[in-house]
């Protein structure tokens, strides 16, 4: 499996490697995506076969029959993204980021919730950790908490690691 994921990434793939459990038995699979259209998907799987990959499909998963397709990705659960490709990921595009994927896939295991998206929201709230808002580095506050402007730029905490309400994050 790994074999595969390197593959795909070698071909401009984000790809990575995870179990599930089917009929009570382990199995791994490569995951190169996930995405809230079908459309987006299909893209995708074209991209992978065209890489060489016959053998891949696209699965649809859904808790609730009637769950709304727009909702997202849900905050609780396992952390799929390695540190590592948090880090890097950050790195493309503010090459000064400090590292802090192994911080997001800590508490996310400790708290319940996805670590990986925490790690979303947190880029998308500081512009990939440039902090052009009201927030800044020195804060170590990634999720924006409690900023609400100019007049009022939010908690900060003494260091990156202590801060528990990092991951009260609600994703819509």
């Amino acid at each position: 499996m790994e074999g595969r994921s390197e593959y795909l990434q070698s071909n401009g793939i984000e790809a990575f490697v995870y179990s599930t459990t089917i009929s009570n038995e382990l199995w791994y699979r490569v995951q190169a995506g996930a995405f809230s259209s079908r459309e987006n998907a299909e893209k995708r799987l074209e991209e992978v076969k065209n890489a060489g990959i016959d053998d891949a499909y696209i699965i649809s998963e859904s808790t609730d029959s009637n769950q709304d397709d727009t909702t997202g990705y849900s905050i609780l659960g396992q952390t799929f993204q390695s540190p590592q490709h948090m880090n890097m990921y950050v790195n493309e595009i503010n090459p000064d980021a400090i590292e802090l994927g192994n911080y997001y896939l800590t508490f996310g295991e400790y708290y319940g919730v996805r670590g990986d998206v925490a790690f979303a929201q947190a880029m998308h709230e500081t512009d990939f950790l440039r902090f052009i808002g009201v927030v800044q580095p020195d804060q170590n506050n990634f999720c924006g908490l409690g900023a609400t402007g100019p007049d009022n730029p939010g908690a900060s905490f003494d260091t990156p690691m202590h801060r528990p309400t990092l991951f009260r994050v609600s994703i819509h």
